[in-house]
């Protein structure tokens, strides 16, 4: 009977504390899910705020071959309203098609420190577009790596899973980057996924100084890709690589495209 008393006991005891557990689970996950929200909110209120004081044109309302005077603003974004809200704010990415949109920033020595704030330098679970400190801000490297997070809701590089669909790719493949002086038109030419978050943290991949060893850091590290095989690639070519991060998992999507134009404001 002792025994007995004693094994109920035991089990009542242990069902309180898987009680305590879950529930303490179930309050941190809906903590999470609340400050992901909220989270969200603010970032898509800080870019809407943005992208109203940099006067953001849409480009595509210029069009080829249309005859601009000197005295209009070619460059259709205010990088001087810009760079007075964040000094680090050097460029501008473009993704027609995508609801890509957005400020690229530099810090001048922490490479991680718009991984956990945004354009404002406000603190934020998404942080920012980024580049390293050491990429140099013309987009004259063999191979620029531009880095922001994969949010559940599509925001930031979000989009950038559909381009592992071959006839989405094709539809949609010019990048533009902005900056106070140059617009750079870039063609997409290769997709795909990488699930392994220390191999994207290396200094290995950090410094992967061509696309030719990037391609060769790469080789059977990645889970599918997709290649325009048209678009031939050449050792002299200045390539772009787009590459995302995500806060609930590994996995890792890699859009890499090649200069095709530069124009002068």
């Amino acid at each position: 009977m002792t025994h007995s008393s004693h094994s109920v006991g035991d089990i009542m005891k242990i069902n309180k504390v898987s009680i305590i557990l879950i529930s303490f689970l179930l309050l941190m996950i809906t903590s999470f899910v609340i400050l992901y929200i909220i989270s969200t909110m603010k970032e898509q209120v800080t870019i809407e705020l943005i992208r109203e004081q940099a006067q953001v044109m849409d480009f595509n309302f210029i069009l080829p071959g249309e005859a601009i005077h000197d005295s209009e603003r070619r460059i259709p974004i205010d990088f001087d309203a810009l760079q007075r809200l964040n000094e680090d704010i050097y460029a501008w990415i473009r993704i027609p098609g995508l609801n890509i949109d957005y400020p690229i920033v530099q810090s001048v020595d922490d490479p991680s420190y718009y991984t956990r704030r945004d354009f404002k330098r406000k603190p934020s679970m998404f942080g920012a577009i980024f580049t390293l400190p050491d990429e140099c801000r013309e987009f004259t490297e063999s191979n620029t790596i531009i880095y922001g997070y994969k949010s559940m809701n599509d925001r930031m590089f979000g989009p950038l899973k559909q381009y592992l669909d071959t006839s989405f790719m094709s539809e949609f493949d010019t990048i533009k980057i902005f900056t106070p002086t140059n617009i750079y038109t870039y063609q997409v030419f290769a997709a795909m996924k990488h699930n392994s978050m220390s191999f994207m943290q290396s200094n290995q991949f950090y410094f992967a100084q061509s696309f030719e060893s990037l391609d060769s850091i790469l080789n059977g590290k990645y889970t599918d890709k997709i290649q325009n095989s048209d678009i031939e690639i050449k050792p002299e070519d200045r390539v772009i690589t787009l590459s995302t991060s995500n806060l609930l998992s590994n996995q890792r999507y890699l859009i890499r495209a090649v200069l095709v134009q530069v124009e002068y404001n």
